[in-house]
């Protein structure tokens, strides 16, 4: 279903931006009214079965999925002149901005593949996945295709930063370079508790100085009480 998106996200472009945005807009105001025309046919079709008109239900039932399959074809179109000027095999860069969300996941499994296929000695070290904040979200604000992103991310297991006001992922697809961050960070782990340890360590000592100073301190003062009292 998504092989299209293949050619199209590794693509270079060449189309104007205006040209672009007017072919996303006039696919999405496609789909929309091929959405309108499944809504219809499913409740005619629902209609019709309850009348007893199961032959016509079916028929309705039958345009639906096809104007669904319009609707689909539609949205896809516009997911696609909005990812081919990207030119992501070039720069390493996916911009998801426009895209609905199976488009999104979709776009953002084949730009991984892609980059993943390259020889280790010829790609970059990471790569760039721009989901955005979702403050334009569908959903009030509340972002809904960056959670998926890092799913896809973690389900990958690729390391990654939130960049751009966590609106934007920085991959990093090398495995020498993970490595090398891995063994960075376990170093620094391990100063990290041989620091901590020596500091437990050395509070322990100084406590058991205090003691002992502060034991024969006391004993000192016994002693000496003891001394006087015996010689009155």
């Amino acid at each position: 279903m998504f092989e299209w998106l293949r050619d199209f996200i590794v693509c270079r472009g060449d189309s104007p931006v205006n040209d672009k945005d007017a072919i996303v807009k006039k696919s999405r105001k496609e789909a929309d009214e091929w959405a309108a025309k499944r809504t219809a046919y499913v409740e005619m079709s629902k209609v019709a079965y309850r009348n007893g008109e199961h032959k016509k239900a079916k028929k309705l039932s039958k345009e639906a999925r096809k104007c669904c399959k319009k609707m689909e074809k539609a949205n896809w179109n516009a997911a696609k002149a909005i990812l081919k000027p990207q030119r992501s095999k070039e720069i390493g860069i996916l911009d998801l901005h426009g895209l609905y969300l199976e488009e999104a996941k979709a776009a953002t499994d084949q730009f991984l593949d892609h980059w993943n296929s390259i020889p280790e000695k010829s790609r970059s070290e990471s790569v760039q996945i721009i989901t955005g904040a979702g403050k334009h979200s569908r959903r009030e604000g509340y972002p809904v295709i960056r959670p998926e992103v890092e799913k896809i991310l973690k389900e990958r297991d690729l390391e990654y930063v939130m960049m751009k006001g966590d609106g934007a992922f920085l991959v990093y697809i090398n495995s020498s370079t993970r490595r090398e961050r891995n063994r960075i960070l376990s170093m620094g782990q391990i100063i990290l508790h041989f620091q901590q340890y020596h500091c437990c360590r050395f509070v322990k000592v100084l406590l058991h100085g205090v003691f002992e100073k502060c034991y024969a301190l006391v004993l000192a003062c016994t002693l000496m009480c003891y001394f006087v009292l015996f010689r009155q």
